[in-house]
């Protein structure tokens, strides 16, 4: 089963109460990383430099209203698109070395599936979700319930497949890399 083994149930069972606040800390940790990023000129890591993927600097300041706009929890749904869209200029311009960023995809993915107003400007003035949910509502319970069950393995598989290439990249691939360093 894709949603739950085992051993992740258990964990599961002693995790229960981060799970409500595990979308915050995603959309936190996503926009803090997309704005600081900005702010230091690159994206996803210090070795992409935002002049080496199509739109070059003009995503600076796009990045850095997205990651602010993440934080604050303001209209993350389309923050989130904005985020997706930089992430496939990276893979345009880095082709497999972005794997190395897939988590940021994983995340990316689970902030556009799932309702992620906690504690934010989106809950507080029920915007734009409440419109959304209005507009909606029966292609919106079906999105929640895909969200809910495959969020989960969507961030785990995402943040995996991330370990194993940098791994398997520079340990197999490129040994010089650890040993200059």
């Amino acid at each position: 089963n894709l949603t739950h083994s085992h051993f992740s149930k258990n964990v599961e069972a002693h995790f229960a109460i981060i799970r409500k606040y595990a979308h915050l800390i995603i959309r936190l940790g996503l926009g803090v990383a997309l704005a600081w990023g900005a702010v230091e000129g690159s994206i996803f890591g210090p070795e992409i430099p935002l002049g080496s993927i199509p739109g070059g600097l003009m995503w600076r300041p796009i990045l850095f209203v997205v990651g602010v706009m993440l934080v604050f929890g303001l209209f993350t749904r389309i923050a989130s698109l904005i985020a997706l869209a930089a992430w496939v200029c990276v893979a345009s311009a880095k082709g497999a070395y972005t794997l190395n960023y897939i988590n940021y995809l994983g995340e990316i993915m689970v902030l556009l599936l799932e309702r992620t107003e906690l504690y934010s400007l989106d809950e507080h003035y029920r915007w734009p979700s409440h419109i959304f949910h209005k507009k909606l509502p029966q292609w919106l319970e079906k999105l929640k319930t895909f969200g809910e069950q495959y969020s989960f393995p969507i961030i785990r598989i995402s943040f995996g497949i991330a370990v194993i290439y940098a791994a398997v990249s520079i340990k197999v691939m490129h040994p010089a890399l650890s040993i200059a360093v």
